[in-house]
């Protein structure tokens, strides 16, 4: 029998993330009702007035991520297997309004999306080091005095091959362009 982790948003309880065993050949709804009659969970019961009140379900794989909001007519087991097995009930004339129906500010967004990609890549630079590395390492520095940067893992790989080759394409054409000179 899986299991899975439910929160319930209603005015009688605000049931916060408790694992609930799920019976075999149930849907959403009959899961549903079941959980806030105190049958499947004793601790769980809802009052007459929110019993009686529209529900919305939204599953999700993990703790980060957005909700997909699933039919109340669907099999339980399936719906849990396709989306997840973080399960939120709540009622949909209800004032809180769900994570995924809330309005979005995309500019604030966008701006909590650039914080997380702040992580450059590293360059060791020394006394011996040659023109080039002491490039590699201008580029980053220059990369961070204009707020640029990578996601964590990406400024390992990709970051790091992208200075490399931005320095080397800067340090040869730059050697080009001096040897024209001399001509």
């Amino acid at each position: 029998m899986p299991v899975v982790s439910v929160r319930i948003k209603a005015e009688s309880v605000k049931l916060n993330w408790i694992g609930v065993p799920v019976p075999k050949n149930i849907t959403v709804r009959q899961f549903y009702e079941d959980l806030i009659a105190g049958n499947i969970v004793s601790e769980v019961q809802l009052n007459y007035k929110d019993r009686l009140q529209p529900v919305k379900v939204e599953f999700l794989f993990n703790t980060t991520g957005s909700f997909n909001v699933v039919s109340m007519e669907y099999n339980m087991i399936e719906a849990i297997e396709a989306w997840g097995i973080r399960v939120q009930y709540y009622q949909t004339d209800s004032l809180m309004l769900p994570p995924s129906e809330m309005s979005i500010n995309v500019f604030e967004q966008m701006m909590n999306n650039a914080t997380n990609f702040n992580h450059l890549p590293t360059f060791t630079i020394s006394e011996q080091s040659n023109a080039l590395e002491k490039l590699r390492y201008d580029i980053v520095e220059w990369i961070c005095e204009n707020n640029g940067g990578w996601s964590k893992d990406t400024a390992i790989t990709t970051g790091k091959e992208f200075v490399k080759d931005l320095a080397a394409m800067l340090w040869y054409t730059d050697k080009c362009d001096s040897e024209k000179l001399k001509i």
